[in-house]
């Protein structure tokens, strides 16, 4: 039985009020006859969590299971030999997850910073309506793009709602050829790709991937 005193509860909870976040953004769990024995959810976003098991030893270990981890944002297995040490690792966790928020907010500025910079590499297209063949070659090269941005939203683990909804975006803007001359398609298809496409241009490499797609979309020069 793991039945965690008043005292050591009320501990736990000073280190979560001390923490950014106060005691209100957490739910404690103490579960003694059960596995894990304790359990702190951050109830604003259900990703990041922290778990303490006892560990079948000679001597009293703890096992822990704590997202976000010093390495994996989904989480990682740690090793404690007394429950002090638990307590030190909870504060190390609600510091982690104020780190990936702020950490995140950083890489959304240098991701619209990107964005803009790629938005004017889409020139003034030529006038005139688009061919046959040129309606057909674009609508290869977004159904490229989709592919390139399905596979990249799969490992960053994007929701199906938000993969259908830039699916229904491409068909969309595969759609507009028929109805806009050339330089109305590219300014208003490159405002369109480069929103429907901001989500998924959280890793470098997914990037290079998408803007080598996208660089086959932009007009040819006059």
């Amino acid at each position: 039985m793991k039945k965690l005193r008043p005292l050591s509860l009320r501990g736990i909870e000073q280190i979560l009020d001390d923490s950014y976040f106060t005691k209100a953004s957490f739910q404690i769990t103490n579960a003694p006859d059960d596995e894990p024995f304790l359990v702190i959810s951050f109830v604003p976003d259900d990703r990041f969590f922290f778990k303490a098991y006892s560990a079948e030893s000679e001597k009293q270990k703890y096992l822990t299971y704590e997202a976000p981890g010093n390495h994996m944002s989904t989480g990682e297995e740690y090793e404690y030999s007394d429950f002090n040490k638990v307590e030190w690792a909870i504060r190390s966790w609600a510091k982690r997850i104020k780190e990936d928020y702020d950490q995140r907010a950083s890489a959304k500025d240098e991701i619209e910073e990107f964005v803009e910079k790629l938005r004017k590499q889409f020139p003034e297209a030529p006038e005139g309506e688009f061919t046959d063949s040129e309606v057909e070659n674009l609508k290869a090269r977004l159904s490229d793009l989709e592919n390139v941005v399905e596979q990249q939203a799969q490992k960053l683990k994007a929701s199906e709602w938000e993969i259908s909804q830039f699916k229904k975006e491409i068909e969309a803007i595969k759609g507009d050829l028929h109805r806009f001359p050339k330089p109305v398609w590219y300014k208003v298809a490159g405002n369109k790709i480069l929103k429907a496409v901001g989500k998924f241009l959280t890793s470098g490499e997914g990037r290079q991937l998408i803007v080598e797609v996208i660089k086959r979309l932009l007009p040819p020069p006059s």
